[in-house]
């Protein structure tokens, strides 16, 4: 990751993971209203700032990072100091961030009923009858 542009992707590709906490977000965020007013600057069709907003499995894709990495290039982005410092930020704040699997979820139900029915699931169905 040593060259201006190649720091830049890979915050945005780890930005776009949105695993970790408050502080990645608003790094990831910022970062991304940087590059967007820089493409705007430059003229650059609303589908190149679109591409910004892109998931991560968007991002991953070789061909999109390719294309966005060729944009971001033409309007020298990698050449702006603000853009490589909150990029720079961005990747510190994930190092020191602490990791949580984005398919974790924590749960906690507290609940105090005669007659109760719960279900908790996706895609699940119940049919329940009190007497």
């Amino acid at each position: 990751m040593g060259d201006p542009i190649s720091l830049i992707m890979a915050a945005l590709v780890a930005g776009a993971a949105k695993t970790a906490g408050e502080a990645v977000s608003d790094g990831y965020k910022g970062l991304k209203d940087l590059i967007k007013r820089r493409l705007e600057e430059k003229q650059q069709p609303p589908f190149v700032q679109g591409m910004l907003d892109a998931n991560k499995d968007q991002l991953e894709d070789q061909k999109n990072q390719n294309f966005l990495k060729e944009k971001l290039v033409a309007v020298s982005v990698h050449e702006d100091v603000e853009i490589l410092n909150a990029a720079k930020a961005l990747i510190e704040s994930m190092k020191s961030s602490p990791k949580e699997p984005s398919s974790q979820r924590n749960f906690s139900n507290q609940i105090q009923a005669k007659n109760i029915a719960l279900q908790q699931g996706d895609g699940t169905t119940a049919n329940s009858t009190f007497n």
